[in-house]
């Protein structure tokens, strides 16, 4: 609305891994925390959730990567 240049970064660890990660690290078992253990069979497509709201994306693996995309 402002003509203004909006980067947003997404970043995908499959589930909620800090969660995931808190749970093993006090003791605990994991619980349903992550996609892969819900029996999800595939990658969630970020890039093309966001062009269909009319997002122009790209993707970066790494940071020379993001840098560049910017």
């Amino acid at each position: 609305m402002l003509g203004l240049k909006l980067i947003i970064v997404v970043l995908d660890n499959g589930g909620f891994g800090c969660i995931d990660r808190l749970q093993r690290a006090t003791g605990g078992e994991a619980f349903n925390n992550l996609l892969a253990d819900c029996g999800s069979p595939q990658a969630i497509d970020f890039r093309a959730h966001a062009a269909s709201l009319g997002a122009i994306t790209e993707q970066a693996v790494g940071i020379a990567e993001l840098e560049a995309a910017s």
